[in-house]
């Protein structure tokens, strides 16, 4: 083909025509119809911490957790697990360690209360907990200050 018949030469688009302005089908603006359940199990953990280890150190560090997750009697994710051997290693050095892993606002709260009660702090949670358990239904538990 010459130059002259390629310019001449009828163009054929291989996209499609843009759509038409108008009302759109879909509303942006309405609420999500599904509530996300993530919200719901957040955890407070938000900072990403991805290290590379060799395999046999994270078979170590599972089977480690496999057994405190049995003598708890509970599952434990290994982001919580790492944060139990920290605090571990914090307080054998002598370092200071939140208990039971409270933000600093609630432990001062939990501190109040262990105060003006005369609890220690342990019963304090426990009876907090109690009294969440027996209002959600739970049947079989008391707490300490029996309400």
């Amino acid at each position: 083909m010459n130059i002259r018949n390629m310019l001449t030469a009828k163009r054929t688009n291989a996209l499609p025509e843009p759509p038409q302005a108008g009302p759109s089908p879909v509303n942006l603006n309405a609420p999500a119809s599904k509530v996300d359940g993530r919200a719901a199990r957040t955890t407070g953990r938000g900072v990403q911490f991805n290290t590379k280890v060799r395999p046999d150190f994270l078979e170590r560090f599972d089977k480690m957790m496999t057994a405190e997750s049995e003598r708890l009697g509970r599952s434990l994710s290994r982001p919580y697990f790492l944060e139990l051997m920290l605090a571990v290693w914090s307080r054998a050095k002598g370092g200071d360690v939140a208990p039971f892993g409270l933000s600093e606002p609630a432990l001062k709260g939990a501190e109040m209360i262990a105060e003006k009660t005369g609890w220690p702090l342990a019963q304090v949670i426990e009876d907090a907990i109690a009294a969440r358990v027996k209002e959600l239904g739970v049947a079989g538990t008391k707490t300490r200050s029996g309400k």
